[in-house]
């Protein structure tokens, strides 16, 4: 928008008790400024913003000024991008800003990939007086916010709108293999990364092969893959076609149980969240254009929303805990926009995608991070879809070259490093031959940019930039919570629905009427008789058995337990008796079967220089999740294990961390010692310490944080061997239902002990009688382990 320029006659003005004179403003026209100014009346202490009715310009975006004279930027132009380059401090992030404000009110959505909590406060618009204080027209700030919609997802968190994404998904689309291959690729790639395979090595490869080959296999049948049970079904029990296809991947089946443990994986703390928590990636939703959702809500919500507004959805990426998860995201929502505009194409402008330090995410050299490859292919592409590429970064020495040239207007703010200054001008000399800002962008103020953009004008264009009618400050999660609070009811409806019939769902992949299945280990079977005939012979193994939560179809009972003669005479045996009170008498006897969960796990042993599988097996309190040492005559309890199971796998780690040291340790130390960020730790400490597990006293403004539990067992030293459990048959007594959750035992057990995981979970039923005395008008009960005859008293 045009700046108003004032020119305000000085008056004396005198204050009194009972009047306060009033001032007239003088507005003056330019032939250069294309909006009236109307004349507004001051008070002394109360002052009044201009209000101007402002034709809306339409020969482009308004920027700032060039020369002292307002800068409209082609809107057209771009489809060729932009990009926003400057040092900390040197307004680049303001001038992004800008840029996203002119689109929004010119029509255009966006997406905004906000890295750091800068561009989020685009939800937040100025006022009015400080919006005339910059020479900004009041009307096009009311504009904004009438027509302008501004949402801010934050992926894993409640605190804005929850953001989830499945990346396995692909969207129902008519394109050809020659499209769809790097959608496949770029996918297969990012997934196979967040695994933690190395993609450079043999094992990485394989990991790769066989998800582009699911990935293909669910495409070209058009049955989508629903969840990670699904996909690690195909795996392990592919159809057919698709077992032709991975059959020659596969050399060892230990790969592909390895393979199927890590998606496993996924299902469990905050790598879930991201996948099942919240409204599902959707980038016609993002961009508020009609989805499936959308056309179902009915007449009198359409008649409310008749007015559609221009759509920017901002995606804090402050909520994902560590750079791996923040490249897996933008990787998946690059790709997803990527097929979604061969989907939608177009010649005119119909969205802006905008990503704030960008450096990490595409950096030189042959570092790939996972989104690096498809953002070069959608810079590299996207205009031709009328989409525009917006992005900004203070290191442009560390971005790859080659996304330089795809960026056809560059707006240049002050550099102060001698390697980002000569990256630009070594691209610019490459590009268009120009030199000359080698010794110009030091010395660039704040809100002072060079603007390289030969459509515009061949010469470089000194810019400075306008004033926001948004609020320029950094957001912290707490402050998205306040903004987003009306919107999460809004968008409540589009939340991801949690089931439990991940099984059926499955199955529902393979229609057996159409697709015979094949066993995957009748595959590695035939292999290795392939292998003996020609002299070579390999030893398999059958992969470990899935692990499934305990249930009361599959119940076991220790034993011997004791018959109901035997606890009758117990009954008796316990009786109290005084010399002149008489007996108490047995009340009533109740048995309830109490529920063990036998976990069967697997750790590797290290001697000398050889590996050593062993075999455990420890039992954990099925309500509780105490660890208990079952002996034949004594069931002890480790208290402090009930509360390790409510953490996360993170949360382990810390405590793990702390309770190995015998001094207190820092934020940093703690960081230091476990590959974690900061801000991970300092998060992750206040729930330890909000369950008792840890504590800190303060040194100066530092914090240093020791245990207040200790568990410091070995897992040899828990096992319970040898113990006599029988199958369980049906009872009419009381079962009661554990609580304890097969993720919970899971993520205890490959945390907190070095190269172990569970194989193997059972439900062990434990007899447990209540018995009731009365003696005098008074009751007393206590409770008889129907095994090893232990007693308490309630």
């Amino acid at each position: 928008m045009a700046p108003i320029k004032k020119q305000t006659k000085k008056t004396n003005k005198t204050i009194t008790n009972a009047t306060t004179k009033k001032t007239t403003k003088k507005t003056t026209k330019t032939t250069d400024q294309r909006r009236q100014k109307t004349t507004t009346e001051t008070k002394a202490n109360d002052r009044k913003p201009t209000k101007a009715k402002t034709p809306q310009p339409t020969n482009g975006l308004f920027l700032g000024t060039v020369k002292n004279k307002p800068f409209y930027y082609p809107t057209e132009n771009l489809k060729k991008h932009f990009i926003a380059l400057g040092a900390s401090g040197s307004g680049k992030t303001v001038l992004s800003k800008v840029l996203l404000e002119e689109a929004a009110l010119a029509g255009i959505p966006s997406i905004v990939v906000d890295v750091q909590g800068d561009l989020s406060a685009l939800a937040l618009t100025g006022d009015e007086e400080n919006i005339a204080e910059h020479n900004l027209d009041v009307e096009t700030l009311k504009r904004f916010k009438e027509n302008v919609d501004v949402t801010i997802f934050t992926p894993i968190s409640s605190k804005g709108i929850p953001l989830c994404i499945n990346p396995l998904q692909l969207d129902e689309s008519e394109m050809g293999e020659e499209e769809i291959i790097p959608i496949l690729h770029s996918i297969a790639s990012s997934f196979s990364k967040l695994l933690g395979y190395n993609l450079s090595n043999d094992k990485g490869k394989f990991a790769e092969a066989i998800m582009y080959s699911v990935l293909k296999y669910s495409f070209e049948q058009k049955k989508p893959i629903k969840n990670f049970t699904t996909l690690s079904k195909l795996i392990t029990q592919p159809p057919k076609k698709l077992a032709e296809t991975i059959e020659g991947f596969i050399s060892d089946e230990k790969e592909l149980a390895t393979l199927t443990r890590k998606i496993k994986f996924l299902n469990v703390g905050e790598k879930k969240l991201l996948f099942q928590f919240g409204v599902p990636l959707d980038i016609s939703l993002l961009l508020g254009q009609k989805t499936k959702r959308k056309e179902k809500i009915n007449r009198e919500e359409k008649r409310k929303n008749n007015k559609q507004k221009t759509k920017m959805s901002i995606i804090y990426m402050n909520t994902l805990p560590d750079q791996d998860e923040k490249e897996f995201f933008l990787a998946a929502l690059t790709t997803k926009l990527y097929q979604w505009m061969l989907d939608h194409p177009s010649k005119k402008l119909q969205a802006l995608y905008m990503i704030d330090e960008i450096a990490p995410f595409i950096p030189a050299g042959a570092k790939k991070p996972m989104p690096k490859d498809i953002l070069k292919l959608l810079f590299k592409q996207a205009r031709k879809y009328g989409i525009s590429c917006v992005i900004a970064t203070q290191n442009p020495g560390d971005i790859d070259y080659k996304a330089f040239a795809q960026f056809g207007s560059w707006a240049m703010g002050r550099l102060t490093l001698k390697q980002d200054i000569k990256k630009v001008d070594q691209a610019l000399s490459s590009i268009a031959g120009s030199k000359g800002v080698e010794s110009t962008l030091p010395k660039l103020q704040p809100g002072q940019f060079v603007l390289f953009s030969p459509d515009i004008s061949k010469e470089l264009l000194e810019l400075k930039a306008r004033w926001l009618y948004t609020k320029h400050q950094t957001l912290d999660e707490d402050e998205v919570k306040e903004l987003m609070e009306e919107q999460q009811k809004e968008f409540k409806k589009y939340f991801v629905k949690t089931t439990d019939t991940n099984e059926q769902q499955a199955e529902d992949l393979n229609d057996e009427e159409e697709i015979e299945e094949y066993d995957i280990d009748e595959i590695i079977e035939e292999k290795n008789e392939e292998s003996k005939e020609s002299g070579e012979e390999q030893k398999t193994r059958a992969p470990n058995p899935a692990l499934r939560t305990p249930s009361s179809e599959q119940s076991f009972c220790l034993g011997p337990e004791m018959s109901d003669e035997e606890i009758k005479a117990f009954a008796q045996k316990k009786k109290k008796k005084s010399l002149f009170g008489g007996e108490e008498q047995v009340v009533s006897i109740k048995k309830e079967y109490y529920p063990y969960i036998e976990a069967h796990i697997r750790t590797m042993r290290k001697k000398l220089f050889r590996k050593i599988e062993e075999e455990h097996k420890i039992f954990f309190d099925g309500i509780t999740g105490e660890i208990l040492i079952v002996k034949e005559k004594k069931h002890r309890r480790k208290i402090n294990s009930r509360k390790l199971l409510e953490c996360s796998e993170n949360q382990l780690i810390l405590a793990k961390t702390i309770m190995n040291e015998k001094k207190a340790l820092s934020i940093t130390e703690l960081a230091t010692k476990t590959g974690l960020d900061d801000r991970t730790v300092s998060k992750n400490l206040k729930v330890l310490e909000n369950l008792g597990i840890v504590t800190f006293h303060r040194e100066g403004k530092y914090k240093y944080y020791k245990t207040l539990v200790s568990f410091k067992e070995k897992i040899d030293k828990l096992d319970s061997f040898d113990i006599n459990i029988t199958s369980c048959p049906k009872k009419e007594t009381c079962i009661r239902k554990e609580e304890v959750k097969a993720e919970a035992i899971q993520r205890f057990v490959r945390t907190w002990f070095k190269d172990s995981q569970v194989i193997g979970l059972r439900r062990i039923l434990v007899p447990f009688h209540d018995i009731t005395y009365h003696k005098k008008g008074k009751s007393r009960t206590i409770t008889a382990n129907g095994v090893t005859r232990e007693t308490s008293e309630e």
